[in-house]
This record gives structure tokens, C-alpha cells and sequence, in this order.
């Protein structure tokens, strides 16, 4: 009997022998599985950061992309408030420039007709130089009509 117990005992031991280093292994395999899958995912990680860290870089360089569209939109605003100053100013310039011009046509006619008138005078005057107290007198009127004429144009 007491063989018997031992003999149990042995087949006993002999089998948790047999199961604990079973069991080991199977241990051993989940710790190393484990370990494996912790640094997979450490490695997913790290990408993730790496990724993360390049979007926020990214955001920023949208960030002050956005800035200097803003300041670029305000330059332009400015510079389209000048050119709106710059073509009011040269309407009125032109306007100006019409009235000055047409101005200058008018007292261009008048000219043109106190030449004329001129030409006739000094024509007349030598067709009838042999009448020279006459002669006197027309340039007398002449130059107060001229005179005369000169004053309306001032006064216009």
C-alpha cells in the first residue's frame, strides 16, 4: 500500500510535472504573443503621433497661409480704394480738361473772327489810302470795336 501511495504519488507529481511545464510553455508563448502585440501597437502608436504631429504642422501652415491671404485681401482692398481715387481724380481732370478745352475753342473762333475782321480793315484801309483822315478815323473805331470786344471776352 504504502508502494502504491508512492507509486500515486510519483504518477501525481509526474503529471503536475508534465502540466506545470505545459503550462510554462503556453505561458511563455502568450508572454512573447504579448509582447509581440505591445510593440505592434507601440508602433502604431508612434506612427500615429508622427501623423498627428505632421497634421498639426500642416494646420499651422494653413493657419498662416489664411493669415497672409488676409493680409494680401487687405492689400488689395487698399490699393482698389486708390484706384477709385485715382479715377475720380482723373474724371475730374477730364471734365476740366473738356470745359478748358471747349474754352479754348470758343475764344478761338472769336480770335479767328477779330483776324478776319483785322484783314478786312487792314484791306480796306489800303484800298482807300488816299483818304487818309478817313483812314484815321477807321482805326479809331477799329481798335475801340477791338477794344470793345476785348472787354466783353474779359468779362465773360
Amino acid at each position: 500500500m504504502l508502494e502504491k501511495s508512492i507509486s500515486k504519488v510519483r504518477s501525481i507529481a509526474d503529471n503536475s510535472k508534465s502540466s506545470i511545464q505545459t503550462l510554462i510553455v503556453s505561458s511563455k508563448k502568450t508572454v512573447e504573443d504579448g509582447t509581440h502585440n505591445a510593440t505592434r501597437c507601440k508602433q502604431a502608436l508612434d506612427s500615429i503621433m508622427a501623423d498627428a504631429t505632421e497634421v498639426q504642422l500642416l494646420i499651422a501652415g494653413i493657419l498662416e497661409g489664411s493669415k497672409e491671404q488676409a493680409r494680401g485681401i487687405e492689400e488689395v482692398k487698399k490699393a482698389i480704394g486708390l484706384l477709385d481715387k485715382s479715377a475720380t481724380s482723373n474724371n475730374n481732370a477730364a471734365r476740366e480738361s473738356a470745359v478748358t478745352a471747349s474754352t479754348l475753342a470758343n475764344r478761338s473762333k472769336e480770335m479767328q473772327s477779330l483776324v478776319i475782321e483785322l484783314k478786312k480793315l487792314v484791306a480796306g484801309s489800303q484800298s482807300t489810302a488816299a483818304r487818309t483822315d478817313s483812314n484815321v478815323g477807321q482805326y479809331s473805331e477799329s481798335e475801340n470795336a477791338y477794344s470793345d470786344h476785348d472787354q466783353n471776352r474779359k468779362a465773360a
